[in-house]
Formats: structure tokens, sequence, C-alpha cells
């Protein structure tokens, strides 16, 4: 898969992934992202529309990190990624702190 070859090479920070896509959905990309050792610990967060019972289970025994729901609120957003990234990769301060 191109993608995997495409992640081996660059080492994202994290990877966002949708959960429906034509082909391999994000099930199957997380399946695979966390099969591979050399990528299984870049964090993985689902980005869907999908608000069905259920899916936040689902989406969390795929091996996700997490999910963001769609449509993307812009404000919200940076906050929301953040939170599944190591603190030194983070833009914002913890929440309740102060600068």
């Amino acid at each position: 898969m191109a993608g995997l070859n495409a992640l081996r090479q660059t080492r994202p920070d994290m990877v966002l992934c949708d959960l429906q896509m034509d082909g391999l959905d994000g099930f199957g990309v997380a399946e695979a992202i966390r099969g591979d050792e050399s990528l299984k610990d870049i964090p993985l967060v689902a980005v869907t529309a999908l608000v069905a019972d259920g899916v936040a289970e689902q989406v969390e025994r795929s091996g996700f990190d997490g999910y963001i729901t769609k449509p993307i609120e812009v404000r919200r957003f940076v906050p929301q990624i953040e939170q599944y990234l190591p603190e030194s990769l983070r833009l914002l301060p913890p929440e309740g702190s102060s600068f």
C-alpha cells in the first residue's frame, strides 16, 4: 500500500484518517498501521461524520487513539488534535494554565 510506504518514509507526528473512503476504509487503514511495527506508535485519529451508536467503541477497538466528528469546527480543531500529541509537539498550553 502506497500510503503505508509514505508513512514509513515521512514518519508524521500524527495521522488523521477518514473512516469512509473508497477501497480500504479507515478501519482497514488503522489495522494496517497498528500492525506495522515501525508505525504502530504514531497517534492515529479518526475523522468522521458517523455518529451512530457504537461508532466510538468501534473506533477505539480498531486501534484509533480517538476521533473527531465532522463538520470540523475550525476554532476547536487544533485543541482537538493536540490532545493526541506528545506535549513537546503541542502549540497550545495545557488547559487551565496561563502564559
